[in-house]
């Protein structure tokens, strides 16, 4: 394959830009699941089922919510193998195609779609457990399990557990417990409860019933919003290097590129929001397929999903690839 003197650089650029695009789908894919879960059913025949102890009734919609979500991140993985098609076939004048149907690339995308629905049902499966066993143990009547059962859709379990316990901060106000100022503390809280929250304080009131549900559900959904922007920006950050990875793959196969003239480079964000072990792989170069190594482990480009999750959540780093002339 003729590569022009001095060789193209496919730029990181182009990469982050992707990742920027099929965010916002992604995002929008999670919310959509959440919704269809907590719609399937109202709070009254949520109420019922969980009396008669039928969990999996209820949670009916949880296994097609994931479906959807799976969709959109195998539809970011495409998108940025064909754009790196596009990228190449612009840039060495010969056309060069992602074949949706190559083995290895129907293997990668049904693991990525197995792993995704598996991990959303089972931390969804947690953090709904963790609400209906705080409910039965404050003694909620069915109507409020509902509640705090639909409350729990779109949460890990650690984030459920960070709104159980600010509903309880919410409780301590009026009461001998010191706690209840720590609801002031609770960085997505919605701040338009705070003179209501330092009212009571000041007047060693408590909160009524209707007051702490408000405040607690915009806790929960601020907590959503959060979860579906780390879900996006993950999941997109993974897929598009996915894609782009499985392109130079084919195009190596077939012939079209020559591995050994691939040079691959780390780009952090530059900023001070990057991980320290992220920020010594800034710049590094390595050859197609050879990994980066940190202190916490491996990483074969940005969002590795083989990675520890310490090191791919809300990564905004990108890959660089350099053909270079023979």
């Amino acid at each position: 394959m003729p590569v022009p003197a001095g060789g193209i650089t496919d730029p990181a650029s182009r990469i982050t830009g992707l990742v920027d695009s099929q965010a916002p789908k992604i995002k929008e894919a999670f919310l959509v699941a959440v919704v269809a879960i907590r719609d399937r059913h109202t709070l009254e025949q949520l109420a019922a089922l969980l009396e008669r102890g039928q969990i999996e009734e209820a949670l009916a919609a949880l296994d097609r919510a994931a479906e959807h979500l799976a969709g959109a991140s195998q539809q970011s993985l495409t998108t940025a193998a064909r754009g790196a098609a596009e990228f190449l076939t612009g840039a060495l004048g010969v056309t060069i195609s992602f074949n949706q149907t190559n083995v290895r690339a129907v293997e990668l995308m049904q693991a990525s779609r197995l792993e995704l629905i598996q991990q959303f049902t089972a931390e969804q499966r947690a953090a709904t457990r963790l609400a209906l066993t705080d409910g039965i143990q404050r003694g909620l009547n069915p109507v409020e399990q509902a509640r705090a059962f639909q409350g729990s859709i779109g949460l890990t379990v650690k984030q459920q557990q960070a709104v159980l316990n600010y509903e309880s901060m919410l409780r301590a106000i009026g009461s001998e417990d010191p706690g209840g100022r720590e609801a002031l503390t609770r960085t997505l809280r919605d701040k338009r409860f705070d003179r209501t929250v330092l009212r009571a304080l000041e007047d060693g009131d408590p909160l009524t019933p209707a007051q702490i549900n408000r405040m607690v559900e915009r806790y929960r959904e601020k907590y959503v919003a959060f979860r579906a922007r780390t879900i996006a920006r993950t999941e997109a950050l993974r897929t598009v290097h996915q894609g782009t990875e499985e392109l130079y793959q084919q195009a190596i196969e077939m012939g079209e590129l020559d591995a050994a003239t691939l040079v691959r480079k780390w780009i952090t964000a530059r900023d001070e929001r990057v991980r320290g072990s992220h920020r010594a792989l800034n710049g590094v170069e390595k050859a197609i397929g050879e990994p980066w190594v940190t202190s916490r482990g491996r990483l074969r480009y940005p969002g590795d999903p083989s990675a520890p999750s310490s090191e791919v959540v809300n990564c905004r780093c990108a890959l660089t690839t350099r053909i270079n002339a023979l």
